[in-house]
């Protein structure tokens, strides 16, 4: 495999993993042992779980966007608002990547939703 190809395969265990337990819920060792590696291919790839976590977030953050983006693009002037909202949580239950995207953005790196302050 090569390093493109095992950055990418600890993204995704990372990514599932921080989505199903949280930030303080996910070890390095769980990481590593997730993707049959040894815990310093993921110090030497991301310096730690917070840096694995900060590039998850980051993509996932972009991944919302775009979807976010081509709802919006499909919208036609004059639809509603509640039209809108409609076709966003269609296309959250129809993606797959959707409801993992929204765990791993919403929650603080200690688990907990944020306010809604």
């Amino acid at each position: 495999m090569t390093g493109k190809e095992r950055r990418e395969q600890l993204l995704d265990v990372g990514r599932r993993l921080f989505a199903e337990r949280g930030f303080e819920g996910t070890s390095i060792e769980e990481i590593a042992a997730q993707a049959g590696v040894s815990k310093p291919v993921v110090y030497e790839h991301f310096g730690g779980k917070e840096g694995l976590y900060a590039v998850v977030v980051d993509r996932e953050v972009e991944r919302l966007l775009g979807m976010a983006t081509r709802i919006r693009a499909a919208s036609t002037p004059g639809r509603s608002s509640r039209r809108r909202r409609w076709s966003c949580s269609s296309t959250s239950r129809t993606t797959p990547t959707a409801s993992a995207s929204w765990s791993v953005t919403l929650t603080r790196p200690r688990g907990r939703a944020p306010s809604a302050a």
